[in-house]
């Protein structure tokens, strides 16, 4: 692996793995750049750069919970799970 291996709490603002970017409604178009690895879960994860995205098409059928959710609320969730995770490493 040649590309940049990241600490949760490491993670840049501008990369998202591709769960977290299909919360926002956006696909990476490019390959990822860089990796998150969580070594006491033994997993690692891939990170796309925000600014080689696209938003998603739209499915025909609705849903219940929308997945359009702002990058503003995806870095609290990060903010707050990096809370969590301090706390639990302790």
């Amino acid at each position: 692996m040649d590309e940049k291996i990241y600490l949760p709490e490491e993670v840049p603002d501008d990369l998202f793995t591709d769960s977290r970017l299909r919360k926002m409604g956006l696909v990476a178009t490019a390959e990822h750049i860089a990796y998150v690895s969580y070594p006491e879960q033994n997993n690692i994860f891939k990170l796309y750069d925000i600014a080689n995205t696209r938003k998603r098409k739209q499915q025909k059928k609705t849903s219940l919970r929308s997945k359009n959710s702002a990058i503003e609320n995806i870095l609290e969730e990060r903010k707050n799970e990096m809370k969590v995770r301090k706390s639990q490493l302790k």
